[in-house]
């Protein structure tokens, strides 16, 4: 039996993961950008990250609640992050405010 080359990349083709950025906010001077990053697998638990807008460097990881999903990151005018978290297990969604 002869295998077609499409067969053959299917199944030599490895299995990788894909990083999932949702949710962006830019910060008020235009230095840092804010967003709910998480590994796109079900189940995933996504966090809030702060990264530098010239690099890509991260800065800082907000994760308050381990169970909770976040959404909405914005900036205030002084440069803190407010933004969304809700625990479905408790039936509760927070307003957050994080110095950024």
């Amino acid at each position: 039996m002869r295998l077609s080359p499409f067969v053959f990349l299917l199944v030599s083709a490895p299995a990788f993961a894909a990083h999932k950025f949702e949710d962006l906010a830019i910060s008020p001077r235009g230095e840092a950008v804010a967003a709910v990053e998480a590994e796109d697998a079900v189940g995933a638990h996504g966090t809030i990250v702060l990264r530098r807008v010239s690099d890509g460097r991260q800065l800082r990881t907000i994760d308050p609640c381990a169970g909770c999903e976040y959404s909405d990151p914005v900036f205030a005018a002084d440069g803190r992050l407010a933004f969304l978290s809700r625990d479905r297990a408790a039936g509760i969604v927070s307003l957050n405010l994080a110095d950024s």
